[in-house]
């Protein structure tokens, strides 16, 4: 038969256990994959990847305090076969929402940024990223002031770690900074906002020992101050 892998939503009480039946938020056939949930003023928003249209396309969808979910998803997107969504994060802001992923459309994997309402109004999407090397992984904080975003990026022959600040537009005043300048593969970064311009940045960094022999990883943290 067609497997399907379906997307729920659930409340949970302080100990961890079931506040009350989960809910569904997305099912029916292909995969609904890698939920990202922020909550709003009026309930939750939630993104994830889904194949529903044949396409490994981002979806967003509105629920309210319950769960429920409110209207139709809305996809975020342009779909095509090239297009290929991965990595979707969500974060909140002030009213508008942060959302970032990885998207191959232009045929190669770049960051893309949109903001979302919490009524699931799905702002154009930005691209942030303009190289030829593979920038993936994104993360995204607001500081109360603007939303910082985080990725892997290859184009300096290795993977390491970029930052950069966006306003609510997309938009940016500075270069993406370079949090990592090593020999050693930088990777899944995680960013925690700290006030406007201060970062708690952790990655995953893999030093190779031996070629195609064996590996060793070690998880990072850095705190980070943009001006």
């Amino acid at each position: 038969g067609n497997l399907s892998y379906d997307l729920a939503f659930a409340r949970m009480d302080s100990g961890g256990a079931l506040a009350a039946p989960s809910r569904p938020v997305a099912a029916g056939p292909g995969a609904s994959t890698r939920p990202s949930l922020v909550a709003t003023e009026s309930g939750f928003l939630v993104a994830w990847l889904d194949t529903r249209d044949g396409e490994n396309g981002l979806y967003v969808a509105v629920l309210d305090a319950d769960g429920a979910v409110v209207g139709d998803p809305t996809r975020v997107d342009a779909g095509g076969p090239d297009s290929q969504v991965r990595h979707p994060t969500l974060t909140r802001g002030d009213r508008l929402h942060g959302l970032v992923w990885s998207d191959a459309r232009s045929g190669n994997r770049e960051i893309y940024f949109t903001t979302v309402g919490a009524n699931g109004a799905v702002a154009p999407a930005v691209r942030l990223t303009h190289d030829r090397h593979l920038s993936q992984h994104p993360v995204v904080v607001w500081d109360t002031e603007r939303f910082a975003v985080a990725w892997s990026d290859d184009r300096d022959g290795y993977d390491q770690i970029l930052l950069q600040r966006v306003h609510v537009d997309g938009t940016s005043d500075e270069s993406p900074s370079w949090m990592t300048s090593t020999r050693e593969r930088s990777n899944q970064p995680s960013l925690f906002a700290a006030g406007p311009g201060q970062y708690v940045l952790g990655w995953e960094e893999t030093d190779v020992v031996d070629r195609d022999v064996w590996f060793r990883t070690a998880v990072q943290v850095a705190d980070v101050t943009c001006p």
